[in-house]
């Protein structure tokens, strides 16, 4: 994939792959909060033998998404150099009621509407 297609589909939420197991949100914070401000921070921690951790970290706008991108691909955080990509993050919720379904890049699961829902902006 070239860097023009990567760009056109460029937006304020980065994939971040290939970390350490148990990297944290606060050490996520501190290696890209200089390129802007992060508003979210989701990590996600597959069992073991199932892959590596990866995280999702939603930026104010475009420009901070992309120097932090730009700044930090292949960069050491925690143990692991670390991948990066553009991606949306979270796409449309679809409610079935009591029941949401908040699904990331990777699949679904389901969240109860009274304990945790959120509706995040693209």
């Amino acid at each position: 994939m070239g860097s023009s297609a990567s760009s056109s589909r460029a937006t304020r939420n980065l994939f971040i792959g290939n970390l350490d197991h148990n990297v944290s949100e606060v050490e996520l914070r501190r290696a890209f909060e200089k390129y802007g401000i992060i508003e979210e921070v989701v990590i996600k921690r597959p069992a073991r033998g199932q892959g590596g951790a990866y995280a999702f970290l939603k930026f104010q706008n475009l420009d901070m998404a992309h120097r932090a991108k730009v700044a930090m691909s292949g960069r050491v955080v925690g143990r692991n150099p670390i991948k990066i990509g553009y991606d949306s993050m979270f796409s449309l919720c679809v409610c079935h009621n009591p029941v949401v379904f908040k699904a990331d890049h990777f699949g679904g699961s389901p969240v109860n509407l009274k304990q945790n829902c959120k509706i995040f902006s693209f």
